[in-house]
C-alpha cells in the first residue's frame, strides 16, 4: 500500500483503564477488545482513512482531510457508546488528532509532528476527543451542525518546550463534561502563538544564551519582523528553568508608563496590597516578557528598578528601540533567511520558503512544492524581505491571486498587503498597519528622513544622505537605527545605510501622500548625476579604479537617478551618461548602458548636454559591437562639436568614429578622422587623446599587415602610458604587443607575458579587459595546449557576452581558436570543451589560466619592450 504523503492528519487512540480491565475480566477482554477493534477500524474507513498500527488497544491512523478525522473520531465515539458492553461495562476511548507535515520512515510515519499528535492524545480522558488547534483552524469553518470545538486553552506536551493549544469537539450526543486535560501545571501565561513556530533554530539558542546569562535581554528589529513570536517560543523553552514563573506582559494596551506596575501585577498574578518589586522579590526566579515596549519606553526606568529589587528577577524585552539601562543585552532579530537559488531544496529548506509554505498549508493543505512553483515562492519571499508577518499575510493572500499572480501583485503594491488573522493586533492586520505603527512612534524630523531615504536603491552612504534627506539627517539615521527602521553595515571601512523593500514602499506611499515624492526624486538625481559628471576625469586617469569602484556602490541608485532625469533633467542626465561610458564598459554593464543611455539621448537637451551624451552612448554600442548606431552617434557628436568649437570632444568623437570605420575596414574614412583628432587633442592639450591617436594609427598598420611598424607604434604608446600611470591603457598595450609576438612565432613569450597582462588586470576590477585578456591569452594557449586553449576561448566567448559585447580577434590575424584547435581535436571534443569554458564565471576562468600555467611551468613576464622592438625591426628589414 502506498502511503500518503504532505500534510495529514494523525489520529491516536487508545482504551482508558485497559490494564485494569484486562485484569478484571481475564481472557473475556479479547471479546471486548475484538469489538472495540472492529468499531474502529469502520470508522476510521468511513473517515476515508488508513489505520496503521494496531498495538494493544491504541490505534494510529492518518487521513488526507482533516474533516474526515472529525468524522472518523465522533462516529466512532457513537458507535462505542452504543456497542452494549455487556461484558466488561461501557469502554472509554480517549481520541486526540493533530495535522502536520507528514515524514515517511520506511513503511510508518516519523517525526516531531507524530510525536505531538500523540502527546495530545494522552492528555486526553476516555470517551473525550480533542484537537490541536492547527486542525481546529482547517475544520472550523466547515464544522457539521450538531459539532462545535470548544476552547480548553494552552497546555504543555511531554517533551515539547512550547505550550499547545487545545480545543475538545462538542456534540449534542456525546459527554461533554471532564476532568481537566491530564497536562503538567506550569507557572505561567504565555500566549499561545496560534501557528506552529518555524525556524530561526541559531536565534533560539543565541537568546536562550543571553538570557542564562544575562538578567535583561532586549529582542529589536522593525515591527512584523517576529519578535513576539520568538521571544515567546524561547520563553516555553526555558519554563523550568524559572520556579517563581515565566509571564508575558503585553504593554501595547497602555500608553502612559502610569499604567505599567498594574500590568505586570495582572500577569504574575500578584496579591491586592502587595508592591509588584515586593511580590517578585518573593517569587524567586522569574522571567517576565516584556512585550512592545517601544511606545512605553519613559517606563525603562521602572524595569532597572525591578531588577533591583528582585535579584531572581530576569527580563526579556521586545522593542523597536532599545532601553539604554545599563546592563542591557541587546539582540537585533534579523530577517527570515531566503533562499539562495530556485530549487525546491533551497526554497522548503531557508527559513522564509519553510514559513511561507506552511502558512500555505493553512490555506490549502493539498498545496505541494514542485519545481514549478519553487521560483515564485523564492522571489515572494525575497521581494518581502524575509520579514515573517509580511509572508503570512502574503500566504494568506495567495488563494486570491494564486503564486504567479501574486508575485505580480507585489511587484506593484507591497504594502497594501493585507487579510491577515482576525485575531492578530490591529496593527498586523495589514503591513502598511504595522509599518505605520512603527513609523507613528517616531519623531517629526525621524519620520521625514525615513520617507525621503526611501527613493534610494541598494543602500546610501551618508553623504548621500545628507545631501538627498536634509542638513542633519545623520542625526535622524541615528535614531532610526536605534528604532530599528533602517539597517547599517560596513563596506571598505564605510558605512551603509538601507531600508527593507517593505519599509522603502511604505515610505514612497508616503511621499506620494505629502506631495514631496517628485522634489525628493530630484534632489536624488541630482546628487547622483552629479558624482558621475565628477568621475568624469578620474574614469579617464591612473585613479581610474578607485572612481570605478565608487560608482559600482552605487550603480542602482546611478541608473535610477539616469532613468529620472530623462524625463525631468534632460540636460544633467546627459552630462552624467557621458562620464560614464568607460563605467559601463569596463563593469559588464553595456546594455544597461545601452539602455539609460538611449533614453536619454531621445530626450533631447541641450546642446553642450548631448554632446555628452552621444558620446557616453556612442561608446557604449561602439563595445556591444554594434557599428552601425556608434556611426551615426559619432558622426552627430563631430559635427556638433565643431559647432560649438569644443576641442576636446571633437578629439574623442573623431578618434571613435575612426574606430569605428577601422573595425569595418573602412580605413580610407578612418585615416582623415585621425589626423583631424590628432589635431583636435593637441589644441585641447589632452596628452591621454593624443595616445590613443597613435594607438589608432598603429591598429590600422596592423589592419593593412604591416605589423612591424604596429608593433613600434604600440611599443612608443606603452611606454608614455607607462609613464603616465595608466594601467588600463598599459594592459591594451601589452595585449596588442602580444598579439605581435604570437605573429612573430614567440608563443611562449607572448603567453608569458599576457599571463602578466592578466595578474595586473584581474586584480584591478575591470571586468571588461580581464575578459579580453582572456580571449588573447587563449589564442596563445590554444597553440600550447588546445584542450585548455579551447576551454579558455569558449570562457572568454560566453563572458563577453554575457557582459553584453563581444569580440573576434581573428581580424587581428590571430586566427580563431576552434579553427587553431582542429588539427589536434575532433570537433565534438572542440564543442564539449568549449561548452565547459562557456560555464566557467569571469573569477573562475581567471583561476583556470593561473592553475594551468602553473602546471605547464610557465611563469608570468612583463613584456620586453626592448626586445619587442628588436624583433619588430628584424622582421622589418625582411
Amino acid at each position: 500500500m502506498r502511503l500518503p504523503t504532505g500534510v495529514l492528519t494523525f489520529l491516536f487512540t487508545d482504551i482508558e483503564g485497559s490494564t485494569r480491565m484486562v485484569q478484571r475480566l481475564g481472557s473475556a477482554f479479547d471479546v471486548v477488545l475484538e469489538r472495540h477493534n472492529e468499531i474502529m477500524r469502520q470508522a476510521i474507513a468511513d473517515g476515508d482513512g488508513i489505520a496503521l498500527k494496531t498495538e494493544g488497544d491504541s490505534f494510529f491512523a492518518v487521513f488526507d482531510s482533516p474533516l474526515g478525522c472529525l468524522r472518523a473520531m465522533v462516529e466512532g465515539q457513537r458507535s462505542l457508546i452504543g456497542a452494549g458492553w455487556q461484558e466488561g461495562g461501557q469502554v472509554l476511548v480517549r481520541m486526540g488528532a493533530h495535522t502536520g507535515e507528514a515524514r515517511l520512515g520506511g513503511d510508518d510515519y516519523v517525526g516531531v509532528e507524530v510525536n505531538r499528535a500523540a502527546r495530545l492524545s494522552s492528555l486526553a480522558h476516555g470517551g473525550q476527543i480533542i484537537v490541536s488547534h492547527t486542525t481546529r483552524d482547517l475544520v472550523d469553518s466547515n464544522l457539521p451542525a450538531d459539532v462545535d470545538l470548544r476552547d480548553l486553552g494552552d497546555h504543555r506536551l511531554k517533551d515539547f518546550d512550547e505550550p499547545e493549544r487545545v480545543f475538545q469537539v462538542v456534540t449534542t450526543d456525546l459527554p461533554t463534561d471532564f476532568p481537566p486535560l491530564r497536562s503538567a501545571n506550569v507557572k505561567t501565561n504565555l500566549p499561545t502563538l496560534g501557528s506552529e513556530f518555524v525556524g530561526r533554530e541559531a536565534e533560539v539558542t543565541r537568546v536562550a544564551d543571553l538570557v542564562a546569562n544575562n538578567r535583561l535581554v532586549t529582542l529589536t528589529g522593525v515591527g512584523g519582523s517576529g519578535k513576539t513570536r520568538l521571544a515567546v517560543h524561547v520563553a516555553g523553552t526555558l519554563v523550568q528553568r524559572f520556579a517563581g514563573g515565566v509571564f508575558f506582559v503585553g504593554l501595547d494596551a497602555i500608553d502612559d508608563p502610569v499604567g505599567f506596575d498594574q500590568l505586570v501585577a495582572e500577569a504574575i498574578e500578584g496579591p491586592a496590597g502587595t508592591s509588584v518589586d515586593e511580590t517578585l522579590q518573593q517569587m524567586g526566579p522569574v522571567l517576565l516578557i516584556l512585550d512592545n515596549f517601544e511606545h512605553l519606553l519613559g517606563a525603562a526606568p521602572r524595569v532597572s528598578e525591578l531588577l533591583h529589587a528582585a535579584p531572581e528577577l530576569s527580563v526579556l524585552v521586545t522593542s523597536q528601540a532599545l532601553l539604554r539601562l545599563r546592563g542591557e543585552q541587546a539582540l537585533p532579530v534579523p530577517a527570515l533567511g531566503l533562499p539562495a537559488d530556485s530549487t525546491v531544496e533551497a526554497v522548503s529548506e531557508s527559513d522564509s520558503g519553510a514559513l511561507f509554505i506552511r502558512r500555505l498549508w493553512s490555506t490549502d493543505p493539498s498545496f505541494e512544492l514542485t519545481v514549478a512553483n519553487a521560483p515564485a515562492i523564492r522571489d515572494i519571499v525575497r521581494r518581502l524581505d524575509g520579514l515573517p508577518l509580511a509572508i503570512e499575510l502574503a500566504a494568506a493572500r495567495t488563494r486570491l491571486f494564486g503564486l504567479d499572480g501574486l508575485r505580480a501583485e507585489l511587484a506593484e503594491r507591497l504594502a497594501s498587503l493585507g487579510g491577515g488573522f482576525a485575531d492578530a493586533p490591529e496593527r498586523h492586520r495589514t503591513l502598511a498597519a504595522a509599518i505605520d505603527w512603527s513609523y507613528q512612534l517616531l519623531e517629526s524630523d525621524e519620520q521625514q528622513v525615513l520617507r525621503r531615504a526611501s527613493v534610494f536603491t541598494d543602500g546610501f552612504s551618508p553623504v548621500a544622505a545628507e545631501q538627498v534627506c536634509g542638513a542633519g539627517a545623520l542625526n535622524s539615521l541615528a535614531g532610526l537605527l536605534d528604532k530599528s527602521l533602517i539597517t547599517s553595515n560596513i563596506e571598505g571601512g564605510n558605512a551603509r545605510f538601507d531600508l527593507l523593500e517593505t519599509i522603502k514602499a511604505f515610505g514612497l506611499d508616503q511621499l506620494e501622500q505629502l506631495g514631496e515624492l517628485d522634489d525628493t526624486k530630484q534632489h536624488h538625481a541630482d546628487y547622483f548625476t552629479s558624482l558621475a559628471i565628477e568621475s568624469r576625469d578620474p574614469i579617464r586617469s591612473r585613479s581610474s579604479y578607485a572612481a570605478i569602484e565608487r560608482l559600482s556602490i552605487e550603480r542602482a541608485n546611478l541608473a535610477s537617478a539616469l532613468r529620472w532625469a530623462a524625463g525631468h533633467d534632460p540636460d544633467s542626465g546627459l552630462h552624467a551618461i557621458g562620464a560614464l561610458g568607460r563605467f559601463y564598459e569596463v563593469t559588464g554593464g553595456l546594455n544597461e548602458g545601452r539602455e539609460l543611455g538611449e533614453a536619454l539621448v531621445a530626450a533631447g537637451g541641450s546642446p553642450s548636454a548631448r554632446i555628452d551624451g552621444l558620446l557616453g552612448l556612442a561608446h557604449v554600442v561602439y563595445w556591444l559591437v554594434d557599428y552601425n548606431r556608434a556611426e551615426q552617434l559619432y558622426g552627430e557628436a563631430v559635427a556638433l562639436a565643431e559647432q560649438l568649437h569644443d576641442p576636446a570632444r571633437l578629439g574623442d568623437a573623431a578618434i571613435g568614429l575612426a574606430y569605428t570605420y577601422l573595425w569595418q575596414e573602412r580605413r580610407s574614412e578612418a585615416t582623415p578622422l585621425m589626423v583631424r583628432a590628432r589635431e583636435a587633442y593637441e589644441e585641447a592639450g589632452d596628452d591621454k587623446g593624443v595616445r590613443l591617436v597613435m594607438t589608432a594609427l598603429a591598429t590600422a598598420a596592423w589592419h593593412e599587415g604591416d605589423v612591424p611598424t604596429a608593433t613600434q607604434i604600440f611599443a612608443e604608446v606603452h611606454e608614455l602610458v607607462r609613464s603616465a600611470g595608466d594601467v588600463a591603457e598599459e594592459i591594451s598595450m601589452e595585449l596588442a604587443l602580444g598579439a605581435s609576438l604570437i605573429i612573430f612565432g614567440l608563443v611562449d613569450e607572448a603567453t608569458s607575458n599576457m599571463l602578466h597582462s592578466l595578474r595586473l588586470i584581474s586584480g584591478a576590477g575591470d571586468d571588461s579587459r580581464t575578459t579580453m585578456c582572456l580571449g588573447y591569452l587563449s589564442l596563445g594557449v590554444v597553440r600550447l595546449d588546445p584542450e585548455a586553449g579551447v576551454k579558455l576561448g569558449g570562457a572568454a566567448d560566453a563572458i563577453a557576452e554575457r557582459q553584453g559585447g563581444s569580440f573576434d580577434l581573428s581580424m587581428l590575424g590571430l586566427g580563431r581558436v576552434a579553427e587553431l584547435a582542429a588539427d589536434a581535436l575532433d570537433p565534438r571534443t572542440i564543442e564539449h570543451l568549449a561548452d565547459q569554458g562557456s560555464k566557467l564565471e569571469l573569477a573562475e576562468a581567471v583561476a583556470f589560466a593561473f592553475e594551468w600555467a602553473r602546471e605547464a611551468s610557465l611563469e608570468s613576464q612583463p613584456v620586453d619592450i626592448p626586445r619587442v622592438m628588436e624583433i619588430a625591426l628584424a622582421h622589418q628589414r625582411q
